[in-house]
């Protein structure tokens, strides 16, 4: 009985879009977009449009690398087309996300100004350190020159006990 081992070795023409996801939900308006290396292509197209058949384009531009940052023209509480095409190629794919509202909310009280955050999917993830490196001694020795090793420092965050 002879056993026979085929080998095959698939290179990847073809990429696939990575970042935003395919019918994604957001919660920033400056994204990064990003998608997988196509064999043999030195430049990409990309686009962005509010509309899925790309009549209005927000975004067009070429670039040599495999992701862009776009900062204008998306808002809040939106829906958007990307899509990404080698020079002289066909596009890879089509993908839409949405984005939420925003981040924070501002109260309209003007004294005090009340931060509400509308995403704690990621606050036991965030620790804040404050310190002082220029440290004093806990009692002043009088004249005010004292520099000695009594530095303050703050953890604060939902994890720390």
């Amino acid at each position: 009985m002879k056993f026979f081992i085929i080998l095959i070795c698939f290179s990847k023409l073809f990429g696939d879009l990575i970042y935003p996801p395919n019918n994604h939900q957001i919660n920033h308006v400056h994204i990064m977009f990003e998608w997988e290396k196509v064999n043999e292509t030195t430049s990409y197209e990309i686009e962005l449009s509010n509309s899925s058949s790309f009549s209005n384009l927000l975004f067009n531009d070429s670039t040599s690398d495999t992701s862009i940052i776009i900062q204008e023209n998306i808002n809040w509480q939106s829906t958007y087309y990307w899509r990404v095409k080698p020079l002289n190629g066909d596009y890879i794919d089509t993908f839409t996300f949405s984005t939420s509202n925003t981040s924070y909310q501002f109260s309209n009280d003007v004294n005090p100004v009340s931060i509400i955050t509308n995403n704690l999917e990621s606050s036991d993830e965030i620790v804040i350190l404050v310190f002082s490196e220029f440290g004093r001694r806990m009692k002043d020795n009088g004249s005010g020159t004292d520099h000695g090793s009594g530095g303050g420092a703050f953890i604060i965050g939902n994890r720390v006990n």
